[in-house]
């Protein structure tokens, strides 16, 4: 009952803040970006070498095929983000990030066991997709509220973008239990492989939302009393510490 609540909570708080982000164009290209960014960030190659692992060593079309499908509609989500930047600013580069913002550099070596050239076990496939489902299921709940806050702001066509891209999280949500359940690794391990992963995204999620809040409220991008600001960078950075003492307790 209290997780519910707990929930809840945090989505009110995080309504309030992309709200008042998406109150002007340059907020909500902002917001796309940061979501440009995490379809882009590395993983698109890695479905061909996942697929070919199924075709290799499980003789498995189907879900090579799934893995093919899922990359493809990764490339087309950044399209469509891309393209509602473009109608949002003249200048589109004026919504690009530094290097420093995105998940690759936080997470660094954290990510070697999915930043492979070659798969060659299940447990390669059971890192890659269980760090997947960690990232979709965030995404897909997101995703709604960014709609949301766009919808609030008189943006309907963005809103429709955000939701026909967090209808094809969901969906790969399934793909990714399909693929972790062919697996053969004895379900301790693949509990455990994926509670990793659900604690690393976590973390990283939690330090991105603190560099953003910073980076929103230097840019002006987050019309909000001075306080308020002050007392969302305290709570986020609590948040960063509590999820990292979580992960270096539990991840070894």
């Amino acid at each position: 009952m209290w997780q519910k609540v707990e929930s809840w909570i945090r989505d009110q708080i995080t309504l309030l803040f992309l709200r008042r982000v998406a109150s002007t164009p340059r907020g909500q290209a902002h917001l796309l970006q940061h979501l440009a960014n995490a379809e882009s960030e590395g993983e698109i190659p890695l479905f061909d070498v996942v697929a070919e692992y199924m075709e290799r060593a499980w003789k498995d079309e189907g879900r090579a095929k799934l893995a093919r499908i899922h990359r493809e509609d990764e490339t087309r989500h950044v399209g469509m983000l891309e393209g509602e930047i473009a109608r949002l600013l003249k200048n589109p580069l004026e919504a690009q990030l530094p290097e420093s913002m995105s998940f690759v550099p936080l997470l660094g070596e954290r990510l070697a066991p999915i930043r492979k050239s070659r798969i060659d076990s299940d447990q390669d496939v059971a890192e890659f997709y269980s760090a997947l489902m960690a990232i979709e299921v965030r995404t897909a709940h997101n995703l709604k509220l960014f709609a949301m806050a766009f919808r609030e702001n008189q943006n309907d066509i963005g809103a429709q973008i955000l939701e026909s891209i967090a209808n094809d999280e969901i969906r790969h949500q399934g793909y990714c239990r399909s693929i972790l359940g062919r697996c053969e690794i004895s379900p301790v391990d693949l509990g455990r492989t994926l509670r990793k992963w659900s604690l690393i995204e976590a973390w990283a999620f939690a330090r991105l939302n603190a560099l953003d809040l910073e980076f929103t409220s230097h840019r002006g991008l987050l019309p909000l009393h001075a306080f308020w600001v002050s007392l969302a960078r305290r709570a986020a950075g609590a948040e960063t510490q509590r999820a990292l003492r979580i992960l270096e307790r539990e991840v070894r």
